[in-house]
């Protein structure tokens, strides 16, 4: 037999052996879409309408919302990924158009940014639109307390948009590892 013997005694090398031990799926994945427009906001406002969406999830268990306030199932690492649409609907120019990602590691704060995503916005014609798109890692160490939450603000006040038909603009929630 030919191959290279790794510390669990398996073959590299050889059809049919295993080297080491296989990794496994993903054990928690959840997605929710915002599904309300919030115009003109000018100044950071908070998204509170979600709609949990079980076409795509949850895999595992699901996270907990309460007035756009996302609570975790489980410790672990947990790649946060959101994505936004932001529409204008004239002409103009708006220099940041932001979707923020919070955490607290309390009940009810205090937050700390995690992450954001920018699209600037200009626009010659009538209902523009333009999309970004965020992900970061948050080490969740006690799931009764740790919480996220999203935030918008544009700087010319252009619509964040929601949807109903479609499942964007989306925030997904996947435990990518254990503790």
């Amino acid at each position: 037999m030919s191959g290279i013997i790794n510390s669990t005694g398996a073959r590299s090398g050889v059809i049919g052996t295993t080297v080491g031990t296989p990794a496994g799926g993903i054990s928690d994945y959840d997605e929710w879409h915002s599904d309300t427009d919030i115009s003109s906001p000018t100044s950071d406002t908070t998204i509170t309408s979600w709609t949990h969406n079980t076409t795509h999830g949850p895999i595992g268990s699901a996270m907990t919302r309460s007035s756009g306030i996302f609570m975790f199932p489980s410790t672990g690492y947990w790649r946060i990924t959101t994505h936004a649409r932001w529409a204008s609907t004239g002409t103009g120019y708006s220099r940041y158009n932001l979707l923020y990602c919070n955490w607290a590691s309390a009940i009810g704060g205090p937050y700390t940014y995690l992450s954001f995503t920018d699209a600037g916005m200009a626009s010659d014609v009538t209902n523009s639109y333009s999309t970004s798109t965020t992900s970061a890692v948050l080490k969740v160490t006690d799931e009764s307390t740790f919480e996220v939450y999203f935030l918008v603000n544009s700087q010319s006040g252009h619509t964040f948009k929601g949807t109903q038909v479609e499942s964007f603009p989306t925030a997904t929630f996947m435990k990518i590892a254990g503790l």
